[in-house]
């Protein structure tokens, strides 16, 4: 931590803006799982979704998983996603009082700073696996119109997630989709 208490409003905005960030793709996230258990409990959609596996061109509708249980994986997924972008918001207001008492006293609170750290990397790792799980969605959902959509949705996944979260530890990297300029 800086010794400017400036820097620690700044941290506590950016944690406040990430846990509203957070809470609206929780929301959204409960919005297709409020759907999905619908589908669920409907005997004429699952029917439905049944219909829409036929046409699979790879397994020709003789798919091993019901699409029960492909709308409850996908349903399952999003359930995780909400606990853990929820353990994020919960993390991120914790941190923000500890900053601000940090930030308050820096010389008399460092005792503080091993759990500021701990407290960071695990808001961090809550929110990285809740993003993911929302990109786990993706093909699990279109698994519902066969293994061909899975497939591919999977690939085009596997592809932006490598280009997106690429960060170079050396600023002089060139970005996988940059041309080289050798």
């Amino acid at each position: 931590m800086s010794q400017d208490p400036k820097e620690g409003i700044n941290a506590t905005q950016g944690l406040r803006n990430g846990a509203i960030g957070a809470s609206l793709l929780a929301t959204a996230c409960s919005q297709l799982a409020s759907r999905l258990l619908q589908i669920l409990t409907s005997p004429q959609q699952v029917a439905e979704i049944a219909r829409m596996g036929e046409s699979d061109p790879i397994t020709g509708g003789t798919s091993m998983a019901s699409p029960q249980l492909k709308v409850a994986l996908a349903l399952g997924c999003l359930l995780l996603c909400i606990l853990c972008l929820a353990q994020y918001v919960r993390f991120s207001m914790h941190l923000v009082f500890l900053i601000r008492v940090i930030a308050e006293d820096p010389q008399g609170s460092r005792h503080l700073r091993p759990l500021l750290h701990a407290m960071v990397k695990r808001t961090g790792i809550y929110f990285a696996i809740g993003i993911r799980l929302i990109a786990l969605f993706m093909p699990l959902i279109m698994w519902l119109a066969g293994v061909t959509a899975l497939f591919v949705t999977s690939v085009c996944i596997v592809f932006f997630l490598s280009v997106m979260d690429h960060v170079p530890m050396d600023p002089n990297t060139p970005h996988p989709l940059e041309p080289n300029s050798e």
